[in-house]
């Protein structure tokens, strides 16, 4: 917990002197928010940052879409960009497969994400690369044409699942419970809210709680969480919820 106060206080003071140079800096960190264990700190950097990044690197559609979300969860009412993998991880020279290309940037805008794109391959190996830088560029363009009538919509989610970061750093549990994947496949479609958003609006619209991977919990969630199901919403949680303060 120190070590998430000293990165946040930095990010902040970083901000406040970038500003005074120039009013219209953005400022943002590679925060690797899917990170298993704690030992980057980052929880609290995100309220410091003007957007969230994070690198996707050899991930699969499930898995990317679950990594995004989280993302969301993390950003709340910041900018989520997703710095895209679409190099390979032997040969930064070479790009990945056209199929992966494509999945790496429309998975970015159909999460609401930005895709982030490196320079990897763009000028090597001109032949071997060309069909992918092809298909990265023509699935780009198809997204920024239909970019306002996309972004105008917003995903009706009245199932949320809790990610609790305190359960991440204190039991190891994994961020991203393992349910959202299956439930998906199912035809449930599931955002995340991240614990600190319980009491802020981060309920709002719900229907039905999931609650995995959450041994650690705070008396302030354990109350909104009471609150909601008194107001008539469904709470589902695995037997080790809050087990732990």
């Amino acid at each position: 917990h120190w070590r998430n106060r000293v990165w946040a206080g930095a990010i902040e003071r970083f901000r406040v002197e970038l500003r005074k140079a120039n009013p219209e800096v953005v400022v943002l960190a590679n925060t690797q928010y899917l990170r298993s264990s704690p030992e980057l700190a980052t929880d609290l950097q995100y309220a410091h940052e003007d957007a969230v990044l994070s690198e996707s690197r050899g991930m699969g559609l499930d898995a990317m879409v679950d990594k995004l979300l989280l993302g969301k969860a993390l950003a709340r009412d910041r900018p989520l960009w997703n710095y895209l993998g679409t190099f390979r991880k032997d040969d930064f020279r070479r790009l990945v497969s056209v199929e992966r290309v494509s999945m790496n940037v429309s998975t970015a805008f159909a999460c609401g994400a930005r895709p982030w794109v490196v320079y990897y391959g763009f000028f090597e190996e001109p032949r071997a690369n060309a069909a992918a830088l092809e298909r990265m560029a023509a699935t780009l363009r198809w997204h920024n044409r239909n970019e306002t009538q996309g972004r105008a919509l917003r995903p009706y989610a009245p199932v949320r699942s809790l990610v609790s970061l305190a359960s991440r750093n204190c039991r190891a549990t994994p961020p991203i419970p393992a349910h959202l994947t299956m439930l998906r496949k199912q035809g449930v479609f599931v955002q995340l809210v991240e614990e600190r958003a319980l009491t802020d609006g981060g309920l709002d619209g719900c229907r039905v709680l999931l609650i995995e991977n959450a041994p650690c919990l705070s008396g302030r969630s354990i109350a909104a969480i009471g609150a909601f199901v008194e107001a008539g919403g469904v709470a589902i949680a695995a037997p080790e919820t809050a087990l732990y303060d």
